[in-house]
């Protein structure tokens, strides 16, 4: 299971784009720099560009979480 899991991490990583047939797919997206607030204190705060990891579930497996069939 490592060896798949870093296989996904390195991919991502990479920006590819990674398929579980019937699971989901997982992706890679950058999200902008934009200016924030801190909700307790009400100040902005500079948040920096970054990577983000987007799932989504197959056909199949939304069926089984939601008891449809086939």
């Amino acid at each position: 299971m490592n060896i798949i899991f870093d296989e996904i991490k390195r991919s991502l990583k990479r920006g590819d784009r990674v398929e579980l047939r019937g699971f989901g797919m997982f992706s890679s997206k950058i999200q902008k720099a934009r200016i924030s607030r801190n909700p307790k204190t009400n100040e902005k705060v500079d948040t920096p560009e970054r990577k983000t990891i987007n799932f989504k579930m197959s056909k199949d497996l939304f069926k089984i979480l939601n008891n449809e069939k086939k």
